[in-house]
């Protein structure tokens, strides 16, 4: 009786666990937008010193931040450069986008899963796209947005153990469906 009892708590536990990573709650980014995650997840601090906003859930290695950078700071760093970066990066969404990346695969062991994609989310023109890799000894999984705001470009950088990829997947997936400015 009291494995039957110890088993049902453990599926109880298990189908918490699962309803958390589908119940979602919308919480802002910054001053200037939003996003939906879930409510299994808690503010973090410590996930990147650029980001406006930082969000984890440890035990189900599952994490999202979101940096925000002026539209005019990028376009003026890229019609002021010269050599490989002006011959590289386009003074748009998808130059950005194509530097955001190839930062993220320079900082890393990681390849690109699935290339920059165009897509429009929430009424917003945005690039998609997934890593796979080591990173610090660590098997990873990367999901990438790169969102044009009115004034601001936004990254919405969300990542787990390779491991949990599927399981972390779909929610993964609608964090980025969701991100809007407000």
């Amino acid at each position: 009786m009291k494995k039957i009892v110890a088993l049902m708590g453990i599926f109880a536990l298990i189908l918490t666990s699962c309803d958390n990573q589908s119940k979602v709650k919308e919480v802002k980014v910054g001053t200037t937008a939003s996003i939906e995650v879930p409510v299994s997840l808690s503010d973090a601090k410590n996930l990147n010193d650029a980001a406006v906003f930082q969000m984890e859930n440890g035990p189900q290695e599952l994490y999202v931040i979101v940096i925000e950078s002026e539209k005019a700071e990028y376009l003026d760093l890229v019609k002021e450069s010269t050599g490989i970066m002006a011959e590289a990066f386009t003074p748009d969404l998808k130059g950005y986008s194509e530097l955001v990346s190839s930062s993220i695969l320079s900082n890393a062991d990681l390849e690109a899963d699935e290339e920059l994609k165009q897509v429009t989310t929430n009424g917003l023109s945005t690039y998609v796209g997934t890593y796979q890799g080591m990173y610090e000894g660590v098997k990873v999984y990367y999901k990438l947005a790169c969102v044009e705001g009115k004034d601001k470009y936004y990254q919405v950088l969300t990542w787990s153990l390779a491991d949990k990829k599927e399981a972390n997947l779909p929610a993964m997936t609608k964090m980025i469906s969701s991100f809007k400015e407000i």
